[in-house]
């Protein structure tokens, strides 16, 4: 027995000590040094473009981006997740905008952005909102906007929450772990400082947009189909009910941008038709998407776009995967 004991014990303490010393020192996402992000920020506030920049902490990045605007004015602001990124100055007619979407963004984020523009005298006149349906899954947990709870609480008018150890957690993560030893693997590629928007990277652009790495540009139809017809984040499981909090926020924060006079859009971004034919069925999706139409109609809201891909003519095609419209076919939406 005391053989076995340790056994165990010579096995396990190397793994328990090398993961999060390796997830540590490699940092595929560059969350525990910021030294990264402060250089990609450094680079857009002078009007250029960054190359090789997909694997960072969004919220971090967005924090520091928005205090190096610092009393800077905009004719758009635009809030949401991941599907709202590719949203550029040249989907507008001679407007300054400004892009504030993150990967993963709950209606806490689109909260702490409001606040954390507000803190920094960002002025904008038009703000258009990604209005996604996950926002008020009552049974949604994801906690990645608590990299921002500081100004979701000074928004919200709450006290301090209690510590965040997500970043104490991550460090014991198989799944970071993986993507540490690929790194290793595959060699970490160096930022590029670019004038062009399309590149062979995954590209942030200067308005706090992206454009896609010419690999998710050109996967193969099949294998995008195949992610929409199986693979499912989530946000979308476990919809049965809209959570009575996340609509109280809503209002608060729709109530609060009203008081600062500017002028709100929702933007819908469609789904992949795959995708949404297996979405619908939910009962939580269904509450969400009459809840948000309504809500627009009683506060004559305008609407872009639409969920549903039909109703906008597109097919497989307009799609990087199951959630995410290709550039060209949201640029077509804005324009449009």
């Amino acid at each position: 027995m005391k053989k076995f004991v340790l056994y165990c014990i010579a096995i396990l303490v190397p793994v328990f000590v090398g993961i999060p010393v390796v997830n540590y020192i490699v940092d595929p996402g560059h969350v525990y040094s910021e030294a990264f992000i402060d250089d990609v920020v450094e680079v857009l506030k002078q009007g250029k473009n960054v190359e090789n920049v997909s694997d960072l902490n969004e919220r971090v990045f967005k924090e520091k981006y928005i205090k190096s605007l610092y009393g800077k004015s905009f004719d758009y602001v635009i809030i949401g997740a991941s599907r709202v990124m590719t949203v550029s100055t040249e989907d507008f007619d001679s407007c300054r905008i400004i892009n504030l979407g993150m990967s993963g963004s709950k209606l806490e984020d689109l909260a702490a952005i409001y606040e954390l523009c507000k803190e920094n005298d960002i002025h904008y006149k038009n703000v258009i909102i990604d209005i996604e349906p996950t926002y008020f899954n009552a049974d949604d947990k994801d906690t990645r906007w608590k990299s921002l709870e500081t100004y979701y609480n000074s928004f919200a008018g709450l006290s301090s929450s209690a510590p965040d150890y997500s970043l104490i957690t991550n460090l014991f993560s198989a799944s970071y772990f993986k993507s540490s030893l690929s790194h290793i693997i595959k060699g970490t590629e160096e930022i590029r400082v670019v004038d062009t928007k399309i590149n062979e990277g995954h590209t942030k652009i200067y308005d706090g947009s992206i454009t896609h790495s010419k690999t998710a540009r050109e996967c193969s139809q099949s294998l995008i189909d195949f992610k929409a017809a199986t693979e499912t984040h989530h946000s979308f499981k476990l919809y049965n009910s809209l959570s009575i909090e996340r609509i109280e926020l809503f209002n608060k924060l729709i109530n609060a941008l009203r008081s600062d006079s500017v002028e709100i859009t929702f933007f819908k971004a469609p789904y992949h038709p795959i995708f949404y034919k297996r979405i619908i069925k939910s009962v939580g999706m269904q509450k969400a998407f009459n809840y948000i139409d309504e809500f627009a109609k009683k506060n004559n809201i305008p609407i872009i776009g639409s969920f549903n891909p039909e109703d906008l003519g597109l097919k497989n095609t307009d799609f990087y995967d199951g959630t995410h419209p290709r550039k060209e076919t949201v640029d077509k939406l804005f324009k449009n």
